[in-house]
């Protein structure tokens, strides 16, 4: 028997002047896990409850500062906070280089530099 393919989540992600949040959507998440190297490139993995596998990747736009990562967990999805490595420097946007289309702006909790 084959393994189910490893899937895309849904992530979203806001700004404060300190700080980055991403938010990895998937209900029922377990061993998640997030990795940043060099400061700038993140890897995600989980599975959900079904056994569903997924994995997300891709490189920041700046550097951040890769001890500083928290963890949240809500039946619905994982909230990660990561401090950046400039403190006051917005930015103007998450990955370095085109959005993929699996990643989107959570307005809920955006604070532009104004």
């Amino acid at each position: 028997m084959t393994s189910p393919p490893t899937l895309q989540p849904r992530i979203t992600w806001s700004q404060r002047r300190t700080h980055l949040t991403l938010v990895i959507h998937i209900p029922n998440c377990t061993n998640a896990t997030l990795q940043i190297t060099d400061a700038q490139t993140f890897t995600f993995n989980g599975t959900n409850t079904q056994g569903i596998a997924y994995n997300a990747n891709a490189t920041f736009n700046k550097k951040v500062k890769e001890s500083s990562v928290r963890e949240k967990k809500t039946g619905q999805n994982i909230v990660y906070t990561i401090e950046k490595e400039k403190e006051e420097e917005y930015w103007e946007r998450l990955l370095d280089g085109k959005a993929p289309k699996w990643l989107g702006c959570d307005f809920d909790t955006w604070k532009g530099k104004d």
